[in-house]
């Protein structure tokens, strides 16, 4: 008797505007459901929860009852959620961030690109295109923008003239047309080489181009491993067009944030360590914001991690670019969980491409000495270890390509250096506790600052023990012995 009624009512509820007859209906259902509660004996198929709620109460639903709903078919249906579509005028990548966009057809004929980038790390992969042997990329290493070409036989590589500082804007520019490739970053000169051979076949795909990261199924073997882009990219244009940073197309992309020292108010230099903005405090200056002075007496100097003293002393740098060198180091390593080689006393080349030497405490705690005469790189680990919170004296000797490596003590091992130099041309000054930071931040090297105490540092006959010996003594502090 019931049911008849209902798909009556079903229909026309279907075929009625819902808005305007839907509580009309409802009462209708209500007002029936009254009736077979009073007077109907005879078994009828009606939906289960009807049945169960009339088994239980012989009041019959109120209207906005879940039932009702359930059996008109209406009710608050959420809808599929859209995903917000976003376009960056100015995006930022943290390292692990990507936007992957088709390669269009012209790159396999010619290649015109533009990137205006702001970096907060030494190296990253900024662009990056391979399909079968062919590719092109365009990475920061050590602060130089590098470029790596094919086409599919030979490959070349370009490294731009000066470094780029972190968070400042740059633009860098990369042209190939046939064989030949240029680079040009910010108003450097233009960096060019050639490739020699280019296979001839014609690719059905272009690929896909890689901003920020690095395809890392199909990496070239001629690519170091590097990893993502950390920082800001404003404008990417290929072959004429802008690429769009969009989100469809991206991983882990968002806004551009600020340079943690653009306003924090540092009275001379700033570096971003771990993030943070760090003041440059000129000694015997000290304190967050360089405001506090400290004691000129000093037994020992202790090194923060994000310290430096830069030498220029003419009788160190005459020594240290000459055939021979004699320096020791009196020191003592702070008690911390380091992943990254300390530097205690470094000189030239801090990519290690050109001539360089650098003496340093590795990850585990035991002395390295690197040098470069601009031949090749030597290498000396010293098998003592070194033992935290401990006083540790090391010595390098070096006459001609001989070099000797010794520490509190203990028997020196030696190796050459390979034959074609024998001088050091070492051109910035020496600096103490860190490397050449040219580009203003500790964050995103393969290296750290030291963190612990130095007595003195002698070069021959010079001896270093106080920051007033020094061109610029950076964030120095007392370690009191």
């Amino acid at each position: 008797m019931l049911l008849p009624f209902l798909l009556l009512l079903f229909y026309g509820a279907w075929a009625m505007p819902f808005d305007y007859y839907g509580g009309f209906i409802e009462q209708m259902i209500a007002d029936q459901l009254t009736e077979l509660v009073k007077n109907d004996t005879t078994p009828v198929t009606v939906h289960p929860s009807i049945a169960k709620m009339l088994e239980s109460t012989a009041t019959p639903p109120p209207l906005g009852h879940p039932v009702l709903k359930e059996i008109l078919g209406y009710g608050d249906v959420a809808p599929t959620p859209v995903p917000v579509q976003t376009t960056w005028k100015v995006a930022h990548f943290n390292g692990g961030s990507k936007i992957v966009v088709p390669a269009p057809d012209s790159i396999l004929s010619y290649v015109e690109l533009s990137i205006q980038f702001k970096t907060e790390k030494s190296s990253g992969v900024l662009f990056f295109w391979k399909e079968d042997a062919k590719f092109l990329t365009v990475t920061l290493e050590n602060s130089f923008i590098k470029v790596y070409a094919s086409l599919g036989v030979d490959a070349t590589i370009l490294r731009s003239e000066n470094a780029v500082s972190l968070y400042h804007w740059h633009k860098l520019e990369v042209w190939r047309s046939g064989k030949g490739v240029l680079l040009k970053v910010n108003k450097q000169g233009w960096v060019e080489s050639e490739l020699h051979a280019s296979k001839s076949e014609i690719l059905e795909r272009t690929g896909h181009i890689f901003l920020g990261s690095p395809d890392i199924q199909d990496v070239p073997t001629v690519m170091k491993d590097i990893d993502g882009f950390s920082g800001c990219v404003k404008r990417v244009r290929l072959n004429g067009k802008s690429i769009v940073m969009q989100s469809v197309y991206a991983t882990n992309v968002s806004e551009c944030f600020q340079d943690p020292c653009a306003s924090f108010g540092c009275p001379k230099g700033c570096i971003s360590h771990n993030s943070a903005p760090v003041c440059q405090c000129d000694w015997p200056k000290t304190g967050r914001k360089c405001t506090d002075l400290s004691d000129t007496t000093i037994s020992a100097m202790k090194f923060l991690g994000f310290s430096y003293l830069e030498v220029d002393n003419e009788d160190v740098m005459s020594h240290i670019t000459g055939d021979s060198l004699d320096m020791a180091v009196n020191f003592k390593i702070r008690n911390t969980t380091q992943h990254l080689r300390q530097i205690l006393v470094s000189g030239g080349d801090v990519t290690h491409e050109d001539d360089f030497f650098e003496l340093s405490v590795d990850n585990n705690k035991f002395v390295r000495f690197a040098l470069n005469l601009g031949s090749g790189t030597v290498v000396l680990t010293h098998p003592k270890r070194i033992v935290e919170d401990t006083w540790n004296t090391v010595e390098v000797i070096r006459k001609k390509n001989s070099v000797k490596l010794s520490v509190n003590g203990e028997d020196p091992i030696s190796t050459f250096a390979p034959d074609g130099a024998e001088q050091l041309n070492v051109y910035r000054n020496v600096f103490i506790g860190n490397n050449h930071l040219p580009e203003g931040s500790t964050d995103g090297h393969d290296f750290a600052g030291f963190d612990g105490c130095i007595i003195s540092v002698k070069f021959d006959q010079t001896i270093i023990n106080h920051p007033i010996q020094t061109k610029a003594a950076i964030n120095i502090q007392d370690c009191a012995i």
